[in-house]
């Protein structure tokens, strides 16, 4: 995933590529199916939310899906917790869907 920023006429990249701790053999994943940011605020830094709801690391269960969260700390994309969430069943295909609230402290 690549963040970029428009100040005027031109785009700049933003940190990194955000990239998932997904191996090679789990590209299937689809990380980055769904993509969320959250705007930094007083309080909390900027923010991504990427979704790989076809992922089944560590898992002999198919589609289990992750969600994986990082954080901006002015240079980098930062996992905040990796893989961040996960409900374990099989077919539940978590991160297919997701988005941050206003001040990006709550991911649905």
């Amino acid at each position: 995933i690549f963040s970029t920023a428009n100040s005027g006429s031109t785009w700049s990249q933003v940190g990194g590529i955000v990239r998932s701790t997904e191996l090679l053999e789990e590209a299937g994943g689809l990380f980055g199916h769904a993509v969320s940011i959250a705007a930094s605020t007083t309080t909390t830094p900027m923010r991504i939310a990427a979704g790989a709801p076809s992922s089944s690391i560590s898992f002999q269960a198919l589609n289990v899906g992750y969600v994986y969260t990082f954080e901006y700390d002015g240079t980098n994309w930062v996992p905040m917790v990796s893989p961040s969430f996960f409900t374990g069943e099989i077919n539940s295909f978590s991160g297919a869907s997701l988005d941050f609230n206003a001040n990006g402290k709550t991911l649905v």
